[in-house]
């Protein structure tokens, strides 16, 4: 955390500020931001290129080893060029912070990619702002404000129009599909996997959602209940397959003497101690699943907030109807 804060800390040295985990501006024209994940750094920049451009990628990746600038390009999004930057100690953190923003701007000029000048919402051209649309992004106020306000107005009408009801059987519908493949891979490989414990809050979530399931905190303690009770299915599915094998029983036969056993309190205190490391996976799985699972809709509400207050004036263009900065980029440019 120390070096994140001293790393970011370089770039706001450099004009550049700093809103929870990101650090956004603009430098030389280009809208730029920069991100921290598992202690990686990554500078993205505002561009409009094809996505899938090959000979972009490679001028790129060649142009950024002549630089001798110790990054590497990462990533062509088609809405923003990602690099990954590499900090040492060896030299003032603010020192390669410029260094790494000038480099990528001279990079960027010398192939002929002009900074963004479309919004990253509607595609429409005069972007008058600037915000945090997964990168650092020209848009029109308008349809910032708009996505706002459509993101409240879908929450409060979910809140008034959604049902616990419709939304516990669309969940129950996804924990039995995002169970599938744990059924498979134990019946079929006689093994278990903690990742595809995750899929089964997932899926649940989803069907909660998709069957216009009342979107709060009830939502997250149903998914919750039903992925932990989905052990109990999945010990179900095995204990019958076993029983089925060992005892030469058909389908139906294994299935009532199953039941017997689950249905019976001394045989489902059993079941669950042996399955304590189902349970383990499964709370790997909801951990892993969080971040989609935990989304209610205050929360949603709250995201679209701090994307709001990222807005800000696009000094681009302003400069459209004023003077031109010396550091601006003709909009004649060639876009790759």
């Amino acid at each position: 955390m120390g070096k994140e804060n001293s790393i970011f800390s370089a770039f706001n040295a450099c004009g550049l500020e700093t809103t929870g985990g990101l650090c956004y501006g603009v430098h030389k024209a280009y809208a730029v931001c920069i991100s921290q994940n598992q202690g990686y750094y990554y500078l993205d920049v505002a561009a409009r290129t094809k996505a899938k451009n090959k000979e972009l990628k490679a001028t790129l990746k060649s142009a950024v080893r002549e630089s001798g600038l110790q990054m590497s390009f990462y990533a062509n999004q088609g809405s923003h060029l990602r690099f990954m930057l590499r900090f040492n100690r060896k030299s003032p953190y603010e020192e390669q912070a410029h260094a790494y923003l000038d480099g990528v701007v001279s990079i960027l000029r010398s192939v002929g990619i002009a900074p963004a000048d479309t919004c990253a919402v509607c595609g429409g051209g005069s972007p008058d702002s600037l915000c945090c649309v997964s990168s650092y992004q020209p848009v029109h106020s308008a349809c910032m404000k708009r996505m706002h306000e459509d993101t409240k107005d879908s929450v409060e009408r979910n809140l008034q129009n959604g049902s616990y009801l419709t939304g516990f059987f669309g969940a129950l519908l996804g924990t039995v599909a995002g169970l599938l493949p744990s059924i498979f891979t134990a019946l079929s490989m006689d093994t278990i996997y903690a990742l595809l414990f995750a899929l089964v809050p997932m899926a649940a979530m989803w069907g909660y959602k998709k069957l216009n399931g009342k979107s709060n905190k009830g939502a997250i303690v149903i998914v919750v209940i039903l992925s932990l009770l989905s052990v109990f299915a999945l010990q179900f599915m095995i204990l019958g397959s076993a029983v089925m094998d060992e005892y030469g029983l058909s389908y139906g036969e294994a299935i009532l003497a199953v039941f017997e056993i689950f249905f019976n309190i001394e045989g489902l205190v059993m079941i669950a101690s042996e399955s304590l490391t189902e349970f383990l996976f499964m709370l790997v799985g909801l951990l892993l699943s969080w971040q989609y699972i935990g989304r209610t809709g205050s929360s949603e509400i709250k995201s679209s907030e701090a994307v709001l207050s990222t807005l800000r004036p696009n000094p681009n263009y302003a400069n459209q109807y004023g003077s031109e900065s010396e550091e601006s980029v003709s909009s004649e440019e060639v876009q790759v």
